[in-house]
């Protein structure tokens, strides 16, 4: 499918939605519609492998800004089993992870090369067969033989905290949109999280410099951190919403009629997250969502769900998840 054509269809739902078609693109996210570049937007960042790839149109300035800033940092948790040597054998993953290379637990500078470039810097070679790393080391020589029997250690620290809690909460967004349209975009909990929280920190920051904006981004999302877990166990077959249109509902117990949530799964590789979306259709429900962000401890009361052919089938029958609230702060 182009582009066109599916604007064409979300043209239609739009209109279907509203009454009226929107004029150019009426962005889930912004809430504008404006004459602006289109793109295919991946639900998943499609740099993680074995993720699905479905795309929906997206702003493409909306689009590149999240996708740089935050999923660029978000993609390196697929690395984390990777041993720390096997990031020297490939200097392009080195570039982007930056291990730090310890002599005695200090931190000792290095660029790859087979030769030194100039005084004052050690050319190394590690063993690996026939893919030898190369490097060199910002030491004397004489300095390097002194300490060849020291403790010489590899370091990979990376905190993927805050991109990942901002490119899960707007990969479940777009999932939602995806799945029901811009009745879910114009429903009080589809504002709530597109226009109000992803679209006005865009708006906010977008001319601003990367180092800016994460640091921007540090105090703004810290109160929506409890929005985004990891799925520890994955017995159920869950294969990502975006792919078998399973969620839960959330409730305020196991048997109540009144949703305040819809708990939204995204395959991220291999690792699965579990994304609480707010359902704010009423007073009750709001405020429900909004002392969930607060607790420090949550059970949460959630019945399966499967959208299927344009119809929720949900089963009466409930569980109860434990989503511990920790004190996570990004500051």
């Amino acid at each position: 499918m182009t582009i066109a054509e599916a604007v064409s269809l979300l043209q239609a739902d739009y209109k279907a939605t509203e009454g009226a078609p929107f004029k150019h693109f009426f962005c889930p996210i912004l809430h504008l519609d404006e004459d602006v570049e289109l793109c295919k937007g991946h639900i998943v960042s499609k740099t993680f492998q074995g993720s699905s790839n479905t795309w929906i149109v997206q702003r493409k300035d909306v689009d590149n800004f999240f996708g740089a800033v935050f999923e660029s940092e978000f993609e390196k948790l697929q690395y984390r089993d990777v041993p720390a040597t096997e990031y020297l054998r490939n200097p392009k993953l080195a570039k982007k992870i930056k291990p730090q290379l310890m002599l005695d637990g200090k931190l000792v500078d290095y660029h790859f090369g087979k030769r030194a470039d100039r005084k004052g810097v050690t050319p190394v070679s590690l063993p690996g067969g026939n893919n030898r790393v190369h490097l060199n080391l910002e030491m004397h020589q004489d300095e390097v033989v002194a300490n060849e029997s020291k403790k010489w250690t590899l370091r990979v620290q990376q905190d993927v905290r805050l991109p990942a809690v901002v490119s899960l909460i707007r990969s479940a967004h777009l999932t939602l949109f995806r799945m029901l349209g811009y009745n879910y975009v114009l429903s009080g909990g589809g504002r709530f999280v597109g226009q109000d929280l992803l679209g006005r920190f865009y708006l906010e920051n977008y001319s601003l410099a990367r180092d800016v904006v994460l640091a921007n981004a540090a105090g703004y999302f810290t109160e929506f951190r409890h929005m985004v877990r990891p799925v520890l166990s994955q017995s159920a077959g869950l294969e990502g919403t975006i792919d078998d249109n399973r969620l839960y509902l959330c409730d305020s117990d196991c048997n109540a009629k009144s949703t305040w949530a819809m708990m939204v799964f995204v395959k991220v590789g291999t690792s699965m997250h579990a994304v609480l979306m707010p359902v704010m259709e009423n007073a009750d429900c709001a405020a429900r969502f909004m002392s969930f962000l607060q607790s420090d401890d949550e059970r949460i009361a959630a019945r399966p769900c499967h959208f299927d052919d344009g119809a929720w089938r949900v089963s009466p029958e409930g569980k109860l998840f434990a989503w511990p609230n920790t004190d996570v702060s990004f500051t």
